[in-house]
Protein backbone atom coordinates (compact mmCIF):
# COMPACT_ATOMS: atom_id res chain seq x y z
CA UNK A 1 0.00 0.00 0.00
CA UNK A 2 1.28 3.43 -0.93
CA UNK A 3 1.97 5.72 2.01
CA UNK A 4 1.40 9.48 1.92
CA UNK A 5 4.35 11.16 0.22
CA UNK A 6 5.75 7.90 -1.16
CA UNK A 7 6.86 7.89 -4.78
CA UNK A 8 6.14 4.54 -6.38
CA UNK A 9 7.84 3.46 -9.57
CA UNK A 10 6.30 0.16 -10.60
CA UNK A 11 8.14 0.19 -13.93
CA UNK A 12 11.49 0.33 -12.11
CA UNK A 13 10.41 -2.36 -9.66
CA UNK A 14 9.72 -4.70 -12.59
CA UNK A 15 13.33 -4.28 -13.74
CA UNK A 16 14.43 -5.98 -10.51
CA UNK A 17 13.66 -9.70 -10.28
CA UNK A 18 12.27 -10.56 -6.86
CA UNK A 19 11.72 -6.85 -6.21
CA UNK A 20 9.47 -7.69 -3.30
CA UNK A 21 12.48 -9.09 -1.40
CA UNK A 22 15.40 -7.27 -3.10
CA UNK A 23 14.67 -3.96 -1.38
CA UNK A 24 15.13 -3.86 2.39
CA UNK A 25 13.44 -1.64 4.95
CA UNK A 26 15.91 0.29 7.13
CA UNK A 27 15.88 -2.22 10.01
CA UNK A 28 16.40 -5.23 7.73
CA UNK A 29 19.08 -3.35 5.82
CA UNK A 30 21.01 -2.64 9.03
CA UNK A 31 20.67 -6.27 10.11
CA UNK A 32 21.65 -7.82 6.75
CA UNK A 33 24.21 -5.43 5.26
CA UNK A 34 27.33 -4.73 7.35
CA UNK A 35 28.17 -1.00 7.52
CA UNK A 36 31.43 -1.49 5.62
CA UNK A 37 29.54 -3.28 2.80
CA UNK A 38 27.13 -0.45 1.88
CA UNK A 39 29.28 0.67 -1.03
CA UNK A 40 30.22 -2.77 -2.32
CA UNK A 41 28.97 -3.68 -5.78
CA UNK A 42 26.17 -6.21 -5.86
CA UNK A 43 24.38 -7.94 -8.71
CA UNK A 44 21.51 -5.93 -10.14
CA UNK A 45 22.45 -2.79 -8.21
CA UNK A 46 25.24 -0.24 -8.43
CA UNK A 47 26.08 -0.92 -4.77
CA UNK A 48 24.39 -2.53 -1.75
CA UNK A 49 23.06 0.85 -0.60
CA UNK A 50 20.71 0.80 -3.60
CA UNK A 51 18.79 -1.99 -1.85
CA UNK A 52 17.75 0.35 1.01
CA UNK A 53 14.05 1.14 0.77
CA UNK A 54 13.66 4.87 1.36
CA UNK A 55 10.57 6.14 3.20
CA UNK A 56 9.86 8.12 0.00
CA UNK A 57 9.80 5.00 -2.14
CA UNK A 58 11.59 1.71 -2.12
CA UNK A 59 13.40 2.27 -5.43
CA UNK A 60 14.71 5.79 -4.73
CA UNK A 61 18.19 4.79 -3.50
CA UNK A 62 18.53 2.23 -6.30
CA UNK A 63 17.91 4.88 -8.97
CA UNK A 64 20.10 7.42 -7.18
CA UNK A 65 23.10 5.12 -6.78
CA UNK A 66 22.91 3.91 -10.38
CA UNK A 67 22.74 7.50 -11.68
CA UNK A 68 25.57 8.51 -9.34
CA UNK A 69 27.84 5.71 -10.53
CA UNK A 70 26.88 6.22 -14.17
CA UNK A 71 28.07 9.83 -13.96
CA UNK A 72 31.10 9.26 -11.73
CA UNK A 73 32.29 5.89 -13.08
CA UNK A 74 30.65 5.53 -16.51
CA UNK A 75 33.15 3.04 -17.92
CA UNK A 76 32.86 0.79 -14.87
CA UNK A 77 29.04 0.87 -14.94
CA UNK A 78 28.92 0.12 -18.67
CA UNK A 79 31.44 -2.71 -18.24
CA UNK A 80 29.41 -4.23 -15.39
CA UNK A 81 26.28 -3.93 -17.54
CA UNK A 82 27.84 -6.28 -20.09
CA UNK A 83 27.56 -9.19 -17.65
CA UNK A 84 24.68 -8.09 -15.40
CA UNK A 85 21.43 -7.97 -17.36
CA UNK A 86 19.42 -6.46 -14.50
CA UNK A 87 21.93 -3.66 -14.04
CA UNK A 88 22.02 -3.18 -17.83
CA UNK A 89 18.25 -2.71 -17.93
CA UNK A 90 18.40 -0.19 -15.08
CA UNK A 91 21.27 1.75 -16.69
CA UNK A 92 19.32 1.87 -19.97
CA UNK A 93 16.26 3.15 -18.12
CA UNK A 94 18.25 5.84 -16.27
CA UNK A 95 19.77 6.97 -19.58
CA UNK A 96 16.30 7.01 -21.19
CA UNK A 97 14.95 9.19 -18.37
CA UNK A 98 17.86 11.64 -18.62
CA UNK A 99 17.44 11.80 -22.40
CA UNK A 100 13.73 12.51 -21.97
CA UNK A 101 14.19 15.13 -19.24
CA UNK A 102 16.98 16.90 -21.13
CA UNK A 103 14.92 17.18 -24.30
CA UNK A 104 17.23 14.71 -26.02
CA UNK A 105 20.51 16.46 -25.18
CA UNK A 106 21.69 13.64 -22.91
CA UNK A 107 21.61 11.10 -25.73
CA UNK A 108 23.58 7.90 -26.21
CA UNK A 109 26.30 10.10 -27.71
CA UNK A 110 26.42 12.15 -24.51
CA UNK A 111 26.89 9.01 -22.40
CA UNK A 112 29.51 7.68 -24.83
CA UNK A 113 31.36 11.01 -24.54
CA UNK A 114 31.04 10.84 -20.76
CA UNK A 115 32.51 7.32 -20.72
CA UNK A 116 35.48 8.27 -22.91
CA UNK A 117 36.21 11.48 -20.98
CA UNK A 118 35.12 13.93 -23.68
CA UNK A 119 32.89 16.00 -21.42
CA UNK A 120 34.58 19.31 -20.71
CA UNK A 121 33.35 22.61 -19.31
CA UNK A 122 32.38 23.84 -22.77
CA UNK A 123 30.73 20.55 -23.84
CA UNK A 124 27.24 21.94 -24.30
CA UNK A 125 28.36 25.06 -26.16
CA UNK A 126 30.33 22.90 -28.58
CA UNK A 127 27.40 20.56 -29.32
CA UNK A 128 24.63 20.95 -31.84
CA UNK A 129 21.81 21.23 -29.34
CA UNK A 130 19.03 21.00 -31.89
CA UNK A 131 17.11 17.87 -31.10
CA UNK A 132 14.91 16.07 -33.58
CA UNK A 133 11.32 15.70 -32.48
Amino acid sequence: MKKKGELQDSHWEKLTPHHKTAYLNPDDYRNQIPPNASHQETEGFAVNYGRLASPLGKTMEDKATIAEHLFLEPQRMLKRSETDSVLAAKVAEIKRRFRERSGGKMSEQYFADLANGSIAKDYWSSQNTTVAA
